[in-house]
């Protein structure tokens, strides 16, 4: 998420991102989770692409 600007939207698939870092599925879809519940991030889930769109937060 680090590579985009802080106030910008963007789609990934958590599969897309864990192939760029080397760690599960899993793991990204445990830290998304993570970081909506203390405030960090907004996401929206896009059905048609089954991707979801992240909103950092600009306190972030």
């Amino acid at each position: 998420m680090l590579d985009f600007p802080p106030i910008a939207l963007f789609n990934l698939r958590a599969g897309d991102r864990a192939k760029e870092l080397w760690i599960t599925r899993k793991i990204i879809l445990e830290t998304i989770s993570n970081l909506v519940q203390v405030g960090y991030i907004i996401t929206k889930d896009v059905a048609s692409s089954y991707s979801r769109t992240t909103q950092l937060i600009p306190e972030f």
